[in-house]
């Protein structure tokens, strides 16, 4: 075993963390609805959790993902840079958005502020559907490596990723509870 192949395998380990953890969040966000209980119950597990797995397994991918492009010599692929901006976007969004929301929300709900922390939560539900939609688009970029001629039906199917988030995400309102 070489260096690429286990920097390889902790780039893919990586992803699977980044991107299992934040579709499991989102997907159980959606579940609980406009329950603002089971919103702030579903942020009591995943908050504390989030600065532990999200961010380590996102550098991660970005630095092997780097490292790996520079070993492979791969040049500048189109799947790679389109894959490279969505996996740099949502890294920032974490880094700069969605983190530090969460870890007000967080807060707000141990101070008892219990509906301003599930409005936080609930104001994240499409940005976060959004930023899911375009990892697996990167996770899909990644298999398939296609060229510039492959890129339109990548945009098609990137499109219809968008649109199922948009249509899970409900219209905008208060929790219900709190």
């Amino acid at each position: 075993m070489d260096v690429y192949l286990v920097l390889k395998f902790l780039h893919v380990i990586a992803a699977i963390l980044w991107v299992g953890a934040g579709i499991l969040s989102t997907l159980l966000i959606h579940l609980a609805g406009r329950d603002g209980d089971r919103v702030l119950r579903t942020l009591a597990v995943f908050a504390p959790a989030m600065p532990i797995l999200m961010m380590p397994s996102s550098l991660t991918v970005l630095v092997t993902g780097g490292t790996l492009v520079w070993l492979g010599a791969w040049g500048a692929a189109p799947w790679m840079l389109v894959a490279l901006a969505a996996t740099l976007a949502s890294f920032v969004a974490g880094a700069r958005v969605f983190g530090p929301a969460i870890g007000r929300a967080f807060a707000l709900n141990e101070q008892g502020r219990r509906r301003e922390a599930a409005d936080t939560i609930l104001r994240l539900a499409l940005p976060l559907r959004i930023e899911q939609a375009a990892l697996v688009l990167v996770v899909c970029l990644m298999v398939v490596k296609p060229g510039w001629e492959e890129m339109p039906l990548v945009g098609l199917f990137a499109l219809g990723l968008f649109g199922i988030a948009l249509k899970l995400t409900p219209a905008n309102g208060r929790p219900q509870s709190a």
